[in-house]
């Protein structure tokens, strides 16, 4: 534990962005904002969302329960991990440091003093993904397959990025086997190596399910740190082949934009998972990401050891589509709200209530938190 911290707190200060001490004292008042929760066809909300503003900083967290008592982990950690954050960072920690630290801290205090169970936190979890804006730098935390997406204008064109990793058991396969977890694969379930599960969970990071059987699961978050002025990015990430802390400066997503950021949208896997749906159920959605797929299956694959399953393969670029659609249609929907509506009150409930449209509920539908963040005041007065 001690020497984590200690790799943390090199790691983040071998990143620090001097641009970031030239924007001190940037207002998030100028941050606007708007949440929802639904309850989808489950029977108890075990999603949670926390946010907090004020003159300096913008904090949001998104937690998405699971197992037994899944809704008692996630109210712990909207009640504890922006607490154990806001305390590094009155300390003086770097926000990423205060982040990764305030995640290892929120995870010792679950099992030792949270006064849940045993048995529930063995057997109940929680995902975490929260953002963090100050100073004029965004920084996104994420444990697990809640999802943050970042839309921006480059010159005239709108684009959507991703700003988190979701941390499926597929993903991370090498990991968790290192780790003496046992991974559970149905070949038969049309979601392809999503399906694969630890012990009936298909995420492979996250808080709580501490059992023996979920042998591979970790609460340790990938960072992202974005400069909000230039478009200037940093990723510290927890290698998925070996576990070991991995940094890099730029992921080639932002390079050569003019850059305007305009709207954050942070949401559970409940809101991501309903454009699944529709590809799958809507013909035609299924022949286009299906064309797509095979287009790329006549390139060489990265991976040799994915070639010899072909059909696995092919269901992991699947995948990826149907997350690239998904972030696609739900920015033109923000869009769109704004254009109409010139206020980002209700986005979030819109968004939920037509991202399934025309997809009628279905038994199996999750519990669904989106968070919409508009950012258009902050960053003008930025530039």
């Amino acid at each position: 534990m001690l020497r984590k911290i200690i790799f943390i707190l090199i790691s983040c200060s071998l990143g620090i962005n001097k641009n970031a001490f030239l924007m001190q004292n940037q207002s998030t008042n100028l941050i606007d904002f708007d949440n929802a929760m639904d309850l989808g066809a489950r029977r108890i909300q075990q999603d949670a969302v926390d946010i907090y503003k004020d003159d300096n900083l913008f904090f949001c967290g998104v937690y998405d329960g699971h197992g037994l008592k899944g809704e008692r982990i996630s109210q712990f950690l909207k009640e504890n991990l922006w607490k154990n954050i806001k305390l590094n960072l009155g300390v003086g920690y770097l926000p990423e440091a205060a982040m990764s630290i305030g995640f290892l801290k929120t995870s010792t205090d679950l099992v030792s003093r949270s006064g849940i169970p045993s048995y529930f936190v063995q057997n109940s979890g929680s995902t975490a993904l929260c953002l963090l804006i100050k100073d004029g730098m965004l920084y996104v935390a994420n444990a697990g397959d809640c999802r943050a997406i970042f839309c921006c204008q480059n010159g005239s064109e709108k684009k959507v990025l991703s700003l988190s990793v979701e941390h499926k058991v597929y993903l991370e396969e090498k990991r968790i086997i290192k780790m003496n977890g046992i991974i559970k694969r149905d070949k038969n379930n049309l979601a392809g190596p999503d399906s694969d599960r630890i012990g009936g969970k298909n995420v492979a990071r996250g808080f709580g399910d501490i059992a023996e059987e979920l042998l591979g699961i970790i609460n340790e978050p990938d960072i992202l740190t974005l400069n909000l002025r230039t478009g200037e990015e940093k990723f510290s990430y927890i290698d998925p082949s070996d576990g070991h802390i991995g940094f890099c400066n730029g992921i080639n997503q932002y390079e050569k934009l003019d850059f305007k950021p305009e709207f954050l949208i942070i949401a559970s896997d409940g809101l991501w998972d309903k454009w699944q749906y529709n590809v799958y159920e809507d013909s035609k959605y299924e022949e286009k990401a299906r064309n797509n797929v095979t287009e790329l299956l006549q390139r060489k694959p990265i991976c040799f050891e994915e070639w010899l399953d072909v059909e696995r393969f092919k269901n992991k670029i699947l995948l990826n589509y149907i997350k690239d659609f998904g972030n696609k249609v739900t920015s033109s929907m923000v869009y769109g709200y704004i254009n109409e509506c010139n206020s980002i009150k209700s986005c979030a409930r819109y968004l939920i209530e037509f991202s399934g449209f025309p997809r009628v509920r279905r038994e199996e539908d999750d519990n669904t938190t989106v968070v919409v963040v508009d950012l258009r005041k902050y960053t003008d007065d930025l530039h």
